[in-house]
């Protein structure tokens, strides 16, 4: 089975606090979900985009043994080279987590493997999606979903415990 994720996050740089969203179609299930990050202490937006994509994708080979293949679709150029070259972009030593961030996508990959017998970090395909860009399309519009419910999800934070 294919699946598709699409996702997106936010970061504030003066409180240093991250939020995501992303959004999961498959035949067998949909998934949306928005939240602030455990650990909502993050150095830059990258690695807000990077911890994205790692609970996205966590949550989404949760859901099904039966997955064989996944596009993930993200605005973030760094974070589609980060796991499509297993190691951190030249000149982005700001990006200190990369490394730990990488070992944990790892792991996801090979529990998958071990629990389904697909070696999912060989199917996973990422796609850099154009943000903001104003097009009436599917994928803008789900773009344009999981950025809103971030932002949100990040102002909610903020407000409540950082004012």
């Amino acid at each position: 089975m294919i699946c598709t994720i699409n996702t997106d996050a936010s970061h504030h740089p003066h409180f240093k606090v991250g939020s995501y969203a992303f959004w999961v179609v498959s035949d067998e299930f949909r998934i949306k979900k928005a939240s602030v990050f455990k650990d909502p202490m993050l150095r830059c937006s990258d690695e807000a985009e990077i911890k994205c994509i790692i609970n996205a994708l966590w949550i989404t080979l949760r859901e099904s043994d039966s997955i064989s293949r996944v596009i993930i679709n993200t605005d973030s150029q760094h974070a589609i080279y980060v796991f499509e070259h297993n190691r951190k972009m030249t000149g982005r030593d700001r990006l200190g987590r990369d490394k730990k961030d990488r070992q944990k996508y790892n792991d996801i990959c090979r529990k998958y493997r071990k629990k389904s017998g697909v070696d999912i970090k060989n199917s996973i395909e990422f796609r850099k999606v154009a943000a903001h860009d104003n097009t009436d399309t599917p994928r803008n519009y789900v773009n344009q979903w999981c950025d809103d419910r971030a932002k949100e999800q990040l102002w909610n934070y903020i407000d409540k415990n950082l004012r």
